[in-house]
């Protein structure tokens, strides 16, 4: 069975949440948190990359929980279902890269989608990203222990290796070919002496050539 997503989504009294959860639950391994303390609590236990926080006049500030999410988590990406949030303040945390997107309510499951899918990706260009900056660092590292004479040798060594082993193999190839028409010919000469009833081999200069 393929692993689903992790999917960390901030509770929410907001109509139709429940809902969202079901809907989500069905493609996504949602986790479901109320406060910011759950919500740690659930990062320090499974390892998330998106979650999804509502934002309404009359809950817990969602831009205050996104900006302490993020200090904490930077590789978490947030989108923001901005009910009655102010304007100013949702541009402000653009601004400071506290959110990935934000949605305006109401908003339709495939424009939720969407942001999902698309903070998923950008999660995992990054992850690819870092390790490949890990590796590149790894090669630095041992390119710069090794001393520089030495490094070269090891390059010329097996360029010279490569070439050598295409010489032997295109000389192996001339030699098949020129066999396989010196075949050729002696069956041909053979054939035309069986045909013609000619004793090729009868002349004197030929026979010179015969043990």
């Amino acid at each position: 069975m393929t692993e689903r997503n992790p999917l960390l989504l901030r509770r929410s009294d907001a109509p139709g949440f429940e809902a969202v959860v079901r809907r989500l639950g069905l493609e996504y391994d949602c986790r479901v948190a109320a406060t910011l303390e759950e919500t740690r609590g659930i990062l320090a236990q499974h390892p998330v990359t998106v979650a999804i926080v509502w934002d309404l006049p009359d809950a817990e500030d969602g831009l205050t929980y996104c900006r302490a999410l993020r200090l904490a988590h930077p590789e978490l990406k947030i989108i923001l279902m901005a009910g009655g949030a102010d304007q100013s303040r949702v541009i402000e945390a653009f601004n400071h890269g506290y959110l990935f997107r934000c949605l305006t309510e109401p908003v339709s499951p495939e424009a939720l989608d969407d942001a999902i899918r698309a903070a998923i990706r950008q999660s995992e260009m990054e992850r690819v990203q870092s390790l490949l900056i890990q590796n590149a660092a790894q090669i630095d590292r041992q390119v710069l222990s090794t001393p520089y004479w030495l490094y070269r040798l090891q390059t010329s060594t097996s360029t010279f290796v490569r070439a050598l082993a295409g010489s032997v193999g295109g000389c192996a190839v001339t030699v098949l070919i020129i066999l396989l028409a010196g075949i050729g010919v002696f069956l041909l000469l053979y054939y035309v002496k069986s045909a013609l009833g000619i004793d090729l081999f009868g002349d004197k200069h030929l026979k010179d050539f015969l043990p």
